[in-house]
């Protein structure tokens, strides 16, 4: 988040200056936390992304993996309308979904969600394949693959 968040202030510093107006509110006050992450802050937390993504990779890599599947979001999707509304396991759904997806973004690896069918209110779930680094067309080949097998398809879950 301190990355993003610095990133973001500095993308946008120039351009935010001319038209603070035109952003959202949610996107201002991200963007004003970003310029006021120091220097030092900055700096430990791109090691500790360095540390992090050396340790995915090298999982990957000793177990011989080819990918990490884990769900893509913890929940099934919401409308957008409830995209910042509280989920009943507090947190908001835009929370619980960059939470969810950051361990690719952070390692720096290459990552692929895929459906694999609807929830229960009839919105779409996924699964997110984490690939090893200049192995993309290894993810579309498992996509490829689990949709060859039926898995990457829209099958409804029945109701509890």
């Amino acid at each position: 988040l301190t990355i993003m968040l610095a990133e973001a202030a500095a993308i946008h510093h120039s351009q935010a200056q001319e038209h603070w107006d035109e952003y959202s509110e949610e996107v201002r006050e991200m963007l004003r936390q970003g310029a006021l992450i120091s220097g030092v802050d900055l700096v430990e937390a791109i090691r500790l992304r360095e540390r992090f993504a050396f340790s995915a990779r090298k999982v990957m890599e000793v177990d011989g993996l080819d990918a990490l599947c884990h769900p893509t979001v913890p929940c099934e999707a919401v409308p957008l309308t409830a995209l910042h509304g509280t989920l009943s396991g507090g947190g908001t759904a835009m929370d619980s979904y960059v939470r969810q997806s950051f361990v690719a973004s952070v390692a720096g690896l290459p990552a692929l969600s895929v459906p694999i069918g609807q929830g229960m209110q009839g919105l779409p779930i996924a699964i997110e394949m984490i690939g090893r680094s200049g192995r993309e067309e290894q993810l579309f080949a498992l996509a490829r693959y689990l949709q060859g097998v039926g898995l990457v398809s829209e099958p409804a879950f029945p109701k509890v």
